[in-house]
C-alpha cells in the first residue's frame, strides 16, 4: 500500500523553500540598490568636492598673477625713478613686495645678465637664454622696459 501522506507535505516544504528564495532574493536585491545609491552619493560628493578645489585653485592663481602683475608694475616704476640703484631686497624688506610669492625676484636686461636681485644673483644658464631669445621675438614689453633701465 502507499501512502498519501509524503505527497501531501511537500506542498508546504516547496511553500517555505520558496518564501524563504524569494526573502533571500528580496534582500539581495535591496542590498544591492543601497550599494548604487550609497556609490553614487560618494560620487556626488567627491564632485562637489573636487569642484570646490577647482574654484580655491583657480583663485588662489588669479590672486598670484595678480600679485606678480603688481610686484612687476611696482619693479618697472622704481627702475623708471632711479635706474639700476633700486634695491629690491629693501621693496621686499619693506612689504611693498610680498617674499613668500616668489622663489627668485630679479631683473635681467637684454642681454640675460642679472642687474637687480632680492637675493643672491641667480645663475643663469642655457635654458633662459632661449626664453630669452623667445621673448625678444614674441614680446617687445618685457625687451622696452629692460632697454630703458
Amino acid at each position: 500500500m502507499r501512502r498519501h501522506v509524503a505527497s501531501r507535505s511537500i506542498g508546504p516544504a516547496l511553500a517555505i523553500a520558496v518564501f524563504g528564495a524569494l526573502l533571500i532574493a528580496g534582500i539581495a536585491a535591496l542590498t544591492l540598490e543601497r550599494i548604487s545609491y550609497e556609490r553614487g552619493e560618494a560620487v556626488k560628493e567627491a564632485t562637489r568636492m573636487n569642484s570646490n578645489l577647482v574654484l580655491a585653485f583657480e583663485e588662489h592663481t588669479l590672486r598670484s598673477l595678480r600679485a606678480a602683475d603688481l610686484a612687476l608694475q611696482l619693479i618697472a616704476r622704481e627702475v623708471q625713478r632711479g635706474g639700476r640703484n633700486v634695491s629690491l631686497a629693501a621693496l621686499v624688506a619693506e612689504g611693498a613686495l610680498d617674499a613668500r610669492l616668489f622663489a627668485e625676484l630679479a631683473v635681467v636686461d637684454e642681454r640675460g645678465r642679472v642687474v637687480l636681485s632680492a637675493g643672491p644673483a641667480p645663475a643663469l644658464g642655457q635654458h633662459n637664454d632661449e626664453i630669452l631669445a623667445e621673448l625678444r621675438q614674441h614680446s617687445s614689453r618685457p625687451v622696452e622696459a629692460a632697454r630703458e633701465a
